[in-house]
């Protein structure tokens, strides 16, 4: 990951040195896991996934504008040289918001603790498999279609995820595990007063 965001910075020219880089974006992430641990249980896990989602489609394809605009318009690229940087910490931001944390979160709320155990390293292990199968083919991807077009399709890929969390993603704030199970198997809720 640390490789990707030194590439943006680099491949953005920003004239930023390469520890620098990762400071600034380190800072973004304490920052954004800080507001997330305050604001999971006040506004919901669903939401917050949500505007995590939407925030990181809206910066990616950004980012892939300003590095089309870069290849086929230096000249154009070098007026517009804030937004890869910009674009970056925001989407670094919005993912430490929801997608970051959220997840393991509504894990360890829709499984049992029999079963937590055993879901939760198997989720991690295809996590992380997914980050380094990124940070493998992100350079290949690009040299052969433009890093603009590369940023579009992980763009699309969040557009599918913007989806995919707003019809299929529940709520789980303030549920118990049989509530959630209940919702998760389609059977409806019934209000008691």
């Amino acid at each position: 990951m640390n490789n990707l965001i030194i590439l943006i910075f680099q491949a953005a020219d920003t004239g930023i040195d390469k520890d620098l880089s990762t400071i600034i974006v380190g800072i973004f992430l304490v920052v954004a896991t800080l507001a997330a641990s305050n604001l999971v249980d006040r506004t919901g896990r669903k939401i917050l996934l949500l505007i995590s989602v939407i925030v990181m489609t809206i910066t990616l394809t950004a980012l892939g504008v300003f590095f089309y605009i870069r290849d086929n318009n230096p000249d154009q690229a070098r007026d517009i040289g804030w937004l890869p940087i910009t674009s970056l910490c925001i989407y670094i931001f919005a993912f430490a918001l929801g997608f970051g944390p959220v997840p393991w979160l509504m894990l360890s709320e829709v499984l049992s603790k029999e079963i937590n155990p055993v879901i939760s390293p198997i989720c991690g292990a295809f996590k992380w498999g997914l980050a380094f199968l990124i940070t493998l083919t992100f350079s290949s991807i690009s040299e052969a279609i433009g890093i603009g077009q590369t940023f579009w399709i992980f763009a699309g890929i969040s557009l599918v995820g913007v989806f995919f969390t707003f019809f299929v993603i529940p709520e789980t704030k303030g549920k118990s595990l049989a509530e959630i199970q209940r919702m998760l198997s389609g059977e409806k809720q019934i209000d008691q007063d």
